[in-house]
């Protein structure tokens, strides 16, 4: 009977406390950052780069286009190596649609990717340790050309704790294509 009594007692007191740690966890832990030193944001601008930078391109010009963002960076302060730390070899430069600019021209993918919809990708290089894109423009399209008209780049490198590394850069030109 002691016995019992002492299960009895026991389940009184457990029951509650557990039922008490689950009813206050709170949903949102799933997504927070559990490690901090995981977590940032920074601003880097004119990472982007199209060669030769002129106001005035003549048709059936070779244009070159890239980013690159060391893999091993100080943009967050600390040292942070962003493939350990995402697993992500590749990464979608936000706010870029390359279809307003190789619509109409022939275009060579030398680094990285293009997609048809228009996103651009940045692909982990172990040769140059870096995240690169990199492409050609024959100008064959006559006309004016806006890139980045929102100036609203980035680079969003998500990490299994929940935390990201989140890279704004900004290239806006403005340039013109004549025969």
């Amino acid at each position: 009977m002691t016995q019992k009594r002492v299960h009895c007692i026991s389940l009184f007191f457990i029951l509650p406390l557990f039922v008490s740690c689950w009813y206050g966890r709170s949903d949102d832990d799933s997504f927070r950052c559990l490690d901090e030193s995981l977590n940032g944001s920074t601003n880097q601008p004119q990472l982007f780069f199209i060669e030769p930078e002129r106001n005035i391109h003549f048709s059936f010009i070779t244009l070159t286009a890239s980013i690159s963002v060391p893999n091993t960076t100080t943009y967050f302060g600390d040292e942070i190596n962003l493939l350990q730390a995402s697993s992500i070899s590749e990464v979608v430069l936000e706010g870029f649609n390359h279809k307003d600019i190789t619509l109409g021209n022939e275009i060579n993918v030398l680094k990285g990717r293009l997609e048809e919809d228009g996103a651009a990708v940045l692909i982990y290089s172990e040769a140059s340790d870096s995240y690169e894109l990199r492409f050609e423009i024959l100008l064959e399209r006559l006309g004016e050309y806006f890139i980045f008209n929102n100036d609203d780049l980035s680079l969003t490198f998500d990490t299994l704790e929940n935390c990201s590394f989140h890279i704004n850069t900004s290239s806006q030109r403005r340039f013109f294509v004549e025969q």
